[in-house]
C-alpha cells in the first residue's frame, strides 16, 4: 500500500498565483490535477512551469517560521 503522507511537507515555489512559497499539505499531484482541470487554458503552462520543489536549503529564518506554523497547526487539530 502506498504511503498516503508521501510528498507532504515539501516546500514548493509558486503553488498558487499569490503565494511564493508553501509546504505541501497533500500530494503535489493533487495540485497539478487541480491546475489542469480548473484553471484557464492560457494559464496552465505557466502555472505548471513555475510550480517547482525548493532545491537546496532555505534560510534558517524560513525554516523556523515553518516549524512554528506547523506547531500551531498541530495544536489546532
Amino acid at each position: 500500500m502506498d504511503n498516503p503522507n508521501a510528498g507532504i511537507g515539501i516546500p514548493y515555489w509558486h503553488p498558487n498565483h499569490d503565494i511564493l512559497l508553501k509546504w505541501t499539505t497533500e500530494p503535489i499531484e493533487n495540485r497539478i490535477a487541480y491546475i489542469k482541470n480548473n484553471k484557464p487554458a492560457h494559464e496552465i503552462k505557466t502555472r505548471l512551469r513555475l510550480l517547482k520543489p525548493v532545491r537546496g536549503k532555505l534560510p534558517e529564518a524560513v525554516d523556523k517560521l515553518e516549524a512554528e506554523r506547523a506547531k500551531l497547526m498541530a495544536e489546532r487539530a
